[in-house]
């Protein structure tokens, strides 16, 4: 399910199988949000939707539960303070979500300048990190025909 919705944001993953009063609770409060609020499990099953996620998007919320979402991450890419954030930092998240399995993330910079060497992660084994193993075989062996 992708969307072009305005308002988004990411929330850490919460159980909300565990305690069943506080649980409920915690519902409600989502459920309250004047945003859409949708929650995902570990593996990425849609657990809860709120009704502001009906009204944004159309889909009924019994509907969506047990779907799978993507999962995007927002990565930063910028200095909030100390320490200096530098293209080596955004690089390590980019390879820990990649690590994870997941193919695709959102790096955002809150002034809208992106350097460039941030991008791509140092290549591990010869491969660039999101190069098929195929194309790393070819440019290994043209490489070694130079």
């Amino acid at each position: 399910m992708q969307t072009d919705s305005p308002r988004s944001s990411a929330v850490p993953f919460v159980s909300l199988e565990r305690r069943p009063q506080q649980d409920q609770i915690f519902r409600q409060l989502l459920d309250a949000a004047p945003d859409a609020v949708v929650v995902v499990d570990p593996h990425g099953r849609i657990v809860f939707a709120n009704s502001k996620t009906e009204q944004l998007f159309g889909y009924e919320r019994d509907a969506l539960l047990g779907e799978t979402a993507e999962i995007r991450p927002w990565l930063q890419s910028f200095t909030l303070g100390a320490p200096r954030y530098t293209p080596y930092h955004v690089k390590e998240q980019i390879r820990a979500v990649e690590d994870l399995g997941l193919t695709s993330w959102i790096l955002w910079n809150a002034s809208g300048r992106y350097d460039p060497g941030s991008f791509r992660p140092e290549p591990r084994g010869g491969a660039e990190v999101g190069q098929s193993p195929r194309r790393a075989r070819q440019d290994s062996l043209a490489a070694r025909s130079r």
